[in-house]
């Protein structure tokens, strides 16, 4: 299994239960620029989830394939640069 977490800053649209990184319709409320908390983790039989939690918001996620996909649709959505993410140690092996 493999764990990787990155973090960046992106507007948010909505509610602590009910968010978009895209805004719903002109005169909505204005976004909140907040730090962005991304994970990536999953093996090659399963699949990768991309898992995205806004601070002050509830965690989301996207499913890809491959961990390049799921690195690849960060990029796309977030700008975030493959060379971002920072390894996280597996439950068990933390020293």
């Amino acid at each position: 299994m493999k764990y990787v977490k990155t973090l960046t800053t992106d507007d948010v649209y909505g509610y602590p239960n009910a968010w978009s990184l895209s805004p719903p319709r002109p005169g909505c409320k204005p976004p909140a620029r907040c730090q962005l908390y991304l994970r990536i983790q999953g093996d090659d039989k399963n699949g990768y989830h991309l898992i995205m939690r806004p601070e002050g918001f509830f965690e989301a996620d996207t499913w890809y394939a491959t961990y390049e996909e799921a690195t690849e649709g960060a990029k796309e959505i977030f700008a975030v640069s493959p060379d971002t993410w920072t390894n996280i140690p597996e439950v068990g092996q933390q020293h």
